[in-house]
């Protein structure tokens, strides 16, 4: 039975397009709840804080911000960085002690707004905000919690294993030709064969009958 290659070839890319699919619509979903598992964790910091701002104090003034953010990054070591930012942009309260004072990024002022924000950064860093709110619901500042690895933030990006297969398939249709030739010749050889058998029947029916027919 002669062996449709184009046919195997699509099967197997298709296969492949179907496996792959389905883990980058996983790697989605686990995105998506790994970072509301984080956002959680800066909803909590967040109440922590604005209890401060209920009481009157102001956001620069926070008398538990500062060890809460540092108590946050200890009990975990996915968390890169937790920083309180002013409405004028300048870092109030950071894990890293020596960024207070300083202008936060210009990303995470563009992005800071009402609502939750999310900006990618550099080295697969990923940074998620959080509005403060006085007591009066006005904007006080933002939180921010930035994770050291990105969780799955890009998910178009095929995964290791999808790029070691694709590399196995490409290799498997590199050598379909040469296959296909392999097959051809030995094919070949085979009717040459069945011929050269067919001549030496004849021949010896020849040497014992002259007389015998030709096939």
């Amino acid at each position: 039975m002669e062996v449709s290659w184009p046919g195997c070839v699509a099967l197997l890319l298709a296969t492949l397009l179907a496996w792959a699919s389905a883990v980058l619509v996983q790697n989605r979903e686990q995105a998506r709840l790994e970072e509301g598992r984080w956002r959680d964790v800066l909803l909590d910091l967040r109440r922590h804080i604005e209890i401060d701002l209920a009481l009157g104090f102001n956001l620069v003034d926070s008398v538990r911000a500062q060890r809460l953010l540092e108590g946050a990054v200890a009990r975990s070591n996915d968390l890169r960085a937790l920083t309180v930012f002013g409405v004028g942009g300048e870092t109030l309260f950071d894990t890293d002690r020596s960024a207070i004072g300083e202008a936060a990024p210009d990303a995470w002022r563009s992005a800071a707004g009402d609502t939750a924000w999310r900006v990618p950064g550099g080295a697969g860093d990923v940074t998620i905000g959080l509005p403060l709110h006085g007591p009066l619901g006005h904007v006080s500042g933002h939180i921010t919690l930035t994770l050291s690895q990105p969780v799955h933030s890009l998910p178009w990006q095929l995964p290791v294993g999808v790029s070691g297969l694709l590399m196995v398939v490409a290799a498997a249709l590199a050598l379909l030709p040469v296959a296909r030739l392999n097959l051809e010749q030995q094919a070949g050889e085979h009717r040459l064969d069945d011929a050269e058998a067919r001549l030496e029947v004849v021949d010896a029916a020849l040497r014992i009958d002259p007389q015998a027919p030709r096939p």
